[in-house]
């Protein structure tokens, strides 16, 4: 099965041929930048985990790459947004996807007059932001790519003790249910897929299992939580884990 997607979408065999693909109809402006973005992904595909000056290779380059980061008329969403959509073209080929979701802490603490930031540890000289991503997976394990992305910014003023007074849009703890909605939305858009969204210990919210319940099951989307605690939940009306068979390999 792989290998007959593989020979379908041949342009994935070169990072150059990728990045043209994946980002070709992206919702920007200028043409130019369109180029400019291919360009970018194709340095960095070659070398993901190197710095700008590394990955670009020489002094234009990465002049131009910076000049396109520091650009305010383009917007991240623009950019994600063909990701996802040749995501989920990707996404419809199989039966069944693992959208896994999970946060990655991006640490600029060498930046600290870079505005933007939030704290990401109980040291206030760590700051920097918070990825919260819903990366779809086969059951074999081959990333197809980001059904959804989220970045936040802890806000410095607010206090972990206030949090059971915030409105539930506004917890940290909102992003795990971000990611599910996410998943039912874009579901109708690969409607012979089940998306089983998958969640740590962290997930373990009451308000995460409402929310999966909340469309009906023509839907085709699951939700797979990792238990934090043995508790009732009543929306089960028993206890959550003696309603699953054991043993538990998790």
């Amino acid at each position: 099965m792989l290998k007959q997607n593989a020979s379908q979408h041949s342009y994935q065999k070169t990072p150059a041929a990728w990045a043209t693909h994946e980002f070709a109809h992206a919702p920007l402006a200028d043409k130019r930048h369109t180029k400019r973005l291919q360009m970018i992904a194709t340095a960095f595909a070659q070398q993901p985990t190197a710095a700008i000056p590394e990955a670009c290779g020489n002094l234009a380059e990465v002049k131009a790459t910076y000049r396109f980061v520091e650009n305010e008329a383009i917007v991240a969403a623009a950019i994600r947004e063909p990701h996802h959509k040749a995501t989920l073209q990707r996404v419809s080929l199989h039966p069944v996807i693992l959208a896994v979701q999970d946060t990655t802490t991006l640490n600029y603490s060498t930046h600290p007059c870079t505005e933007g930031l939030g704290p990401i540890c109980h040291s206030s000289k760590s700051i920097g932001l918070l990825v919260h991503s819903t990366l779809a997976i086969t059951p074999s394990g081959q990333p197809l790519g980001f059904l959804h992305n989220a970045v936040r910014a802890r806000n410095p003023r607010a206090r972990v003790s206030s949090r059971e007074g915030r409105k539930l849009a506004d917890k940290e703890s909102h992003k795990w249910i971000e990611s599910l909605e996410a998943c039912q939305a874009v579901a109708p858009l690969c409607s012979q897929t089940t998306l089983v969204n998958i969640t740590d210990r962290e997930g373990d919210l009451y308000d995460l299992f409402v929310q999966a319940l909340k469309v009906s099951d023509e839907s085709r989307v699951e939700l797979l939580v990792r238990a934090l605690v043995r508790a009732h939940h009543g929306i089960l009306g028993s206890d959550l884990l003696a309603r699953v068979p054991g043993p538990f390999p998790l």
